[in-house]
This record gives C-alpha cells, structure tokens and sequence, in this order.
C-alpha cells in the first residue's frame, strides 16, 4: 500500500491509500444487500470525479455533505471494474473556495436551423402525411403547409451554431452554395466556417462534438439531437457515440424550465433580463426564406444569438435552480 497526497484520479489503483483535497457533489443515505448502511457519495478533484463510499463505522468520522469541501482519507477500492474510494475520515475545509476543486466537464452549446422543402414539391403522399398525421392540430392549413423545416423528412440542417463553454469562443457551421469566404458574424466570438452540402456540415459536426462530454441546448433532446441524427442517416453518416437524455450528458434547458406550461427561450429571456435573440426580426420561422434567398450571415447571425442566450440562460438555471454543484 502507498499513501497518495495530491493525486492525479486517472494514476490511481486499488490498494493505494490517499489523503487529499475533494469537493462533494452529492451524498445519497444506501443500505447494501447485507442491510449495513453506508453514504454514497459523487467526489470532485481538480484531476477529475471519483465515486466514493463511507460505511456505517466511518460516517461519525467522516459525516459528508453536499456542496462543500473536505480533506478525505480512503483506500482505493475496485468494485465490478470500476475504481472507488472507500473513505474512513473526512474534514470539512471551511476556508476552501470550491470552485478550486471543480473540474468542469468540456461542455458545448448549440442550437440548429433548418429549411424544409416546399410544400409544392412535396409528392401527393408526403403533402397528406405533413397535414394529416404531422400538423394535424394546425387549423391554418397554409401555415402547416410552411412547417416542412421542422420534419427531417421534408427538411435538412443549414446551419448549426456552438459555444465551448471554457473558451467561451463560439462557431457556425452553416450550408452556403456559393462558398463565399470571409464573412463576418457581429459576434467577434464567433467564426464562421460555411459548406457546400448538408452532408459535409454534418460530418465536420461530428468530428467537433465527439472531444466534449456534455451538451446543453434548449429543446436538444426533442428537437436537435433527432433531428441530426436523422439527417446523419440520411447522408449515411455514422453518429460515433449514443445520444441518450442521461443528466450527465445533457442539460436540456426547456426541460429545466418547464412546470405547468413549456416556456419559449423569447418568453424565458425576457423574464430572466436577456437578450432576446428574435429581437432584430428574424426566428427559426423566417429560415427556410433566408436560405432560399441565400442570406448565411444572417442565419448565421441568428442562431449565433440563440446559442450566446442559451448559454446565459444556463448560468442562471446553474447558479440558482440546479440545487447542486453543476459543473
């Protein structure tokens, strides 16, 4: 056995006793099969996360609490192939700033337009399918006519906006037909990086997604994330990871905010003082026309918006409403 003082997680191995400095994320009451009870703790490390436990011998020497900062004693324990550490005295550092202890997870914003075709050319089949089945409550039948943007089987992604969350540096990936190069976003914390095809643009996506671990958007998991992966089918690209709706891969900002109505982001940043990214004219309504006009930069401008008032959202949801550490 050694005894390891400021550690890196990933050298750890069982056997090894440690002592170092950790920040609690979170603290569950278990009883093991045996009916013996044990805490069941999320530890944070500047060198990562690391799952912990306290049996009940060691709770009174080690009583830990959510959202605050401990010097942990522990044996590194392996359980089913996964590292842990079994912890026999915890004290609270009260002096200790937490966010010393956080290793924030490479998180990434974004947010997708879409174009769909037009109704006209849509075949007789697929013209009673999207009135029929898909907008079959829209009582405005010229309106649901103009909703083939928001079916992949009648619409394609044109462009997608992303921020990484430490950098704080954002990009466009965005369809334009006629490869016009250097354009300009107003956000000068924005790039933009223009394709020729659907195809082309989604494949460069998934190539930037696959380097981070946690996605945050507003309406990602009903809306985007289908909607890309149908499209990468489409243009038999293989997504190279599952999606799924698992906390700790998603934020998904609608979801946070819903109780007895679904909020708009508009309705959500005018209540929380942000920026309304609608305010100059333009919505996800509007896309379909911008790109038929073939107006990148100002589909490019737009959802460059909504991902910076996605992100200023999440701080507030994060800061005020997560009830936990959220990293």
């Amino acid at each position: 056995m050694t005894l390891e003082i400021n550690m890196d997680i990933k050298s750890l191995s069982a056997g090894m006793i440690i002592e170092d400095i950790f920040a609690v994320i979170k603290v569950e009451r278990k009883d093991a099969a045996s009916g013996k009870k044990f805490l069941k703790a999320e530890l944070s490390h500047v060198s990562g996360m690391i799952g912990a436990k306290v049996w009940e011998e060691s709770i009174p020497t080690a009583p830990l609490e959510p959202n605050k900062v401990y010097r942990i004693s522990g044996r590194v324990d392996a359980y089913k192939g996964t590292l842990g550490l079994v912890i026999t005295q915890a004290w609270q550092l009260d002096d200790e700033a937490i966010e010393n202890h956080l290793k924030p997870r490479k998180s990434l914003i974004f947010d997708i337009e879409t174009a769909g075709e037009d109704y006209e050319n849509l075949d007789k089949w697929s013209q009673d399918y999207l009135l029929e089945k898909l907008q079959y409550n829209t009582q405005d039948k010229e309106k649901a006519k103009q909703a083939t943007a928001l079916y992949p089987m009648f619409g394609q992604v044109v462009a997608i906006g992303m921020l990484n969350t430490q950098s704080c540096k954002g990009q466009v990936l965005a369809l334009e037909k006629n490869k016009i190069k250097d354009m300009n976003l107003d956000d000068a914390n924005f790039t933009l990086l223009t394709f020729e095809s659907e195809k082309e643009l989604l494949k460069h996506f998934w190539q930037i997604v696959v380097k981070f671990e946690h996605f945050i958007s507003f309406n990602g998991n009903n809306f985007d994330w289908p909607y890309i992966i149908f499209r990468s089918a489409k243009n038999l690209i293989k997504i190279p990871f599952e999606i799924t709706r698992s906390q700790d891969q998603q934020t998904d900002l609608m979801d946070k905010f819903k109780g007895s109505a679904i909020y708009s982001l508009e309705a959500l940043c005018k209540a929380f003082s942000i920026t309304n990214p609608k305010g100059k004219g333009i919505s996800g309504l509007h896309v379909s026309k911008l790109f038929k006009q073939d107006k990148t930069i100002d589909i490019a401008n737009y959802v460059s918006r909504d991902v910076v008032s996605t992100w200023e959202l999440f701080k507030i949801w994060k800061k005020y409403m997560a009830g936990k550490i959220v990293l």
